[in-house]
């Protein structure tokens, strides 16, 4: 049975997409079996079927949100000023 979680896309970086969790657990995966369509700050499901994790789909509500609530914080900082 596999298991999905969610993670956010911290950086790409030597051929490995490096994703991190909630907890702030890494995770490393090859760039090569991620999609072609995913960008740094994208949450994504990742799911560990036979031992092995995979990216399997993308959490676009989660990303738009999550980079709503950051821009609406930048701006805030920047009123701030």
């Amino acid at each position: 049975m596999p298991i999905d979680r969610i993670f956010i896309i911290d950086r790409i970086e030597d051929g490995f997409c490096i994703l991190i969790d909630r907890d702030e657990n890494l995770l490393r995966i090859p760039l090569d079996s991620c999609p072609d369509e995913l960008s740094e700050g994208d949450a994504v499901k990742v799911s560990c079927e036979n031992g092995e994790m995979r990216i399997t789909g993308s959490c676009r509500e989660q990303t738009v949100l999550r980079r709503n609530r950051i821009d609406d914080k930048l701006a805030r900082l920047r009123k701030k000023k």
